[in-house]
């Protein structure tokens, strides 16, 4: 194992070797993370799905759905909250 810098770890697996690299967290904070960031965290806050895609450049609903990054539990939330949620 290969450690490098001083804080947050991230894994790379490389064949049969695991190389740990350390480093501050802001070094694995890109502009795609905030973009990502920005689409779930405005999704799960009830912003029209049209109007953050208009603001994020996605042309298509789904690829704007995989884009977003939403748990299971958070899912079954929002639909709770739309009232789409099946009685089983």
């Amino acid at each position: 194992m290969i450690a490098i810098g001083l804080a947050n770890r991230k894994n790379l697996h490389i064949s049969d070797l695991e190389v740990v690299i350390v480093g501050p967290k802001y070094g694995w904070v890109t502009s795609h993370t905030c973009r990502r960031s920005f689409c779930t965290k405005e999704f799960l806050a009830g912003t029209p799905v049209d109007l953050i895609m208009k603001i994020s450049g996605h042309k298509r609903l789904r690829d704007f759905y995989k884009y977003i990054r939403i748990t299971p539990e958070e899912a079954g939330q929002k639909l709770k909250i739309s009232g789409k949620a099946g009685v089983t």
